[in-house]
């Protein structure tokens, strides 16, 4: 909700740094054996970033090593490089919506913690009428590491837009 002063504008250059990745990094451990259940079951597992490429794509993939990714396998898609000043939903949107042309997916599920990443995944419906969508609120309490998640539809996309 902050305004930018219109001189002003932020700068993201630390997003971009594996090394601060590496430093700042705290995974939701859940979560980590959800994708990693997905993968190994013979699901396609992706991760989906709002972040533009990082520096170093080497120390980047080190870093998801010491949490059991294997980033030739689960691929992370950065959803940052499209559009740089744009926002991350969008960006995540959008990136969602093109996997989908390109591969075909007629299930796909996002689990992420920001009902607006989710609410605009729920909206891809109308571009993709025959795809099932499925989103997944994540919630996560850091202090005592519980995760919750809460399914969202698409009329409950409908329904949040109404508010």
């Amino acid at each position: 909700t902050y305004r930018l002063h219109p001189d002003h504008e932020y700068d993201y250059k630390d997003f971009r740094s594996s090394r601060v990745f590496g430093q700042s990094a705290h995974p939701i451990r859940p979560m980590l054996a959800k994708i990693k259940a997905i993968h190994r079951n013979g699901g396609n597992a992706q991760i989906v970033t709002a972040r533009q490429d990082f520096d170093d794509k080497n120390e980047f993939g080190k870093h998801l090593a010491k949490y059991g990714i294997d980033s030739k396998k689960i691929y992370v898609h950065r959803a940052g490089n499209i559009n740089p000043r744009g926002r991350a939903a969008v960006n995540k949107a959008q990136k969602i919506s093109d996997l989908i042309k390109e591969h075909g997916y007629k299930h796909v599920h996002l689990y992420d913690d920001s009902s607006e990443n989710l609410d605009h995944f729920l909206a891809l419906k109308k571009q993709h009428p025959d795809v099932t969508f499925h989103a997944h609120h994540v919630i996560h309490n850091p202090r005592t590491g519980k995760v919750t998640l809460i399914h969202k539809t698409a009329w409950h996309f409908f329904l949040f837009g109404l508010e």
